[in-house]
């Protein structure tokens, strides 16, 4: 009799091991296929990113290509004291800058400073030059460029529709309703760029073409131009550009390496 209790109570210990031991098997299975579904899921993720891409931004498959202009290297860098200061209104120095990295424009012959009587001895004197030759930005009447001049947001959509033109596409014009373009001299460039889906307009339908282009306005337009990917430097960049900052991954994947 004490026998069998003792092989009963043996196998009350032993049988609930098992059980945990094929829960466990059973969890592990489970973390496995977890895991390979994850991996897959990520391969696909980037399968079909730039289909997924060119629905958020309403770029048409058949132009897409046409649109978009290639430009994986950081286009945007920051200041000496660590911050990126993305309110700031851009400079027309800063663009040229910036314009002549995505849009590939080299050249040689710079000495034609004379161009403009305000750009001698500029830090980015060979940008502006390059970026006038193209006939991307023109200077004033009274033979200035204003480089530290503040650039408007309607003057980025005749930019980037000029370059187009330049290169043998012109975006199809889609009237939209927006309040404060009408009878603006940049009005279809503005619309243009909005129904290609490179720039926003305020809940209200208002474009403010007028208004002064701020830095993190600059890395969202840019981006979406260049297609570039979001979410590759997860870390804060800039002082001024934390991680819960709305312009975060705009802004990180515009200047980071």
């Amino acid at each position: 009799m004490k026998k069998l209790l003792s092989l009963a109570l043996i196998l009350s210990l032993i049988i609930p091991s098992i059980g945990n031991l094929s829960i466990n098997a059973d969890e592990s299975e489970k973390t496995s296929k977890h895991e390979l579904k994850t991996k897959e899921e990520s391969k696909e993720d980037n399968k079909t990113y730039q289909k997924k891409r060119r629905e958020d931004i309403r770029i048409p498959d058949h132009i897409y290509d046409k649109a978009v202009i290639r430009y994986d290297e950081p286009f945007f860098s920051g200041f000496p004291d660590g911050s990126f200061k993305p309110d700031k209104p851009i400079s027309r120095a800063e663009m040229a800058t910036v314009l002549t990295k995505i849009l590939g424009i080299h050249g040689d012959d710079l000495c034609g400073y004379e161009y403009f009587s305000d750009i001698k001895g500029h830090w980015a004197i060979n940008n502006i030059l390059l970026l006038s030759d193209s006939g991307l930005i023109k200077g004033y009447p009274d033979g200035t460029f204003n480089p530290n001049g503040k650039m408007k947001r309607s003057e980025i959509c005749s930019i980037i529709y000029e370059y187009w033109q330049n290169n043998g596409f012109t975006p199809t014009f889609k009237k939209f309703e927006i309040k404060d373009t009408d009878g603006h001299w940049a009005h279809v460039q503005i619309n243009c760029l909005y129904n290609l889906g490179l720039v926003n307009i305020t809940g209200d339908k208002r474009f403010r073409p007028n208004d002064f282009l701020t830095r993190k306005e600059v890395a969202r337009i840019l981006n979406r131009l260049t297609d570039r990917k979001l979410g590759k430097n997860e870390e804060a960049i800039f002082d001024d550009v934390p991680e819960d900052h709305p312009f975060f991954e705009e802004i990180n994947a515009a200047a980071g390496k």
